[in-house]
């Protein structure tokens, strides 16, 4: 005879429901972007979401102990939330606001400068000091 299944605990069953939860609204997103822009659009979003998934896991597996390893995955999931938060917000006030936001964030890492990345630069400088000219020293 088979074993009867352990029952789950809350923790897990929260766990459980905000998985489905998830792959519920991947699901309705996929269907959106697909409806919308097509089918290499999706295809290529997936991607994108994939190459950072790897990229992420290669630099923890950079790391040479536990701390290090946390310390990094603390710094790349307070990177994807801020991120996530500021797009979010912007889209809904100011869509045109995001790929100004991206473009600058893709020319502070590139390796080598360039015209477009400069003026990406000081695009976001110039709404970075707008931003926070109201805040004391």
């Amino acid at each position: 005879m088979g074993e009867k299944p352990r029952e789950l605990n809350d923790q897990e069953i929260e766990q459980q429901e905000a998985i489905a939860e998830g792959k519920r609204q991947d699901e309705e997103l996929r269907q959106a972007v697909e409806g919308n822009f097509g089918k290499e659009a999706l295809s290529n979003a997936e991607y994108l979401g994939k190459h950072m998934d790897i990229t992420i896991k290669k630099h923890l597996l950079s790391k040479e102990n536990q701390k290090g390893a946390e310390e990094a995955l603390d710094v790349w999931r307070e990177f994807v939330n801020r991120l996530q938060t500021r797009l979010m917000a912007e889209n809904l006030k100011n869509p045109e606001m995001v790929e100004t936001v991206l473009k600058m964030a893709t020319a502070l890492i590139q390796p080598e400068p360039n015209k477009e990345g400069e003026d990406a630069v000081r695009e976001g400088m110039r709404i970075v000091k707008s931003r926070y000219s109201g805040i004391e020293k």
